[in-house]
């Protein structure tokens, strides 16, 4: 039995699309994730209420903020979430990784 068989992954890797908005606004904590694996709706219903953290790239690489947030609903059928965040997003966090737990509940 070799250490890669022992560790088990904890989360899957999805990628920020952009702010939940309208014509007009965009609402900054809310947020829309894509998971790539995922094509049917039936996949979907598994992450709703899952736990997402967001990791931030600092200019200091001690401290390490973490912005969490919650898979609160489905954003079509082909595995787009929309998420909210405790905190607001900064606006450079489009198009990057965030981490969604499996455990979480």
């Amino acid at each position: 039995m070799s250490f890669n068989e022992n560790k088990k992954r904890t989360f899957i890797k999805a990628t920020i699309v952009g702010f939940k908005r309208g014509l007009r606004q965009q609402k900054i904590s809310d947020v829309r994730i894509k998971i790539p694996k995922i094509k049917h709706a039936k996949e979907n219903v598994f992450f709703l209420g899952k736990k997402v953290i967001f990791i931030p790239k600092n200019s200091i690489k001690n401290k390490k903020k973490i912005i969490w947030g919650k898979i609160t609903k489905l954003h079509g059928r082909s595995g787009s979430f929309i998420a909210r965040f405790k905190k607001n997003l900064p606006p450079n966090s489009i198009s990057t990784n965030v981490k969604i737990n499996y455990l979480s509940c």
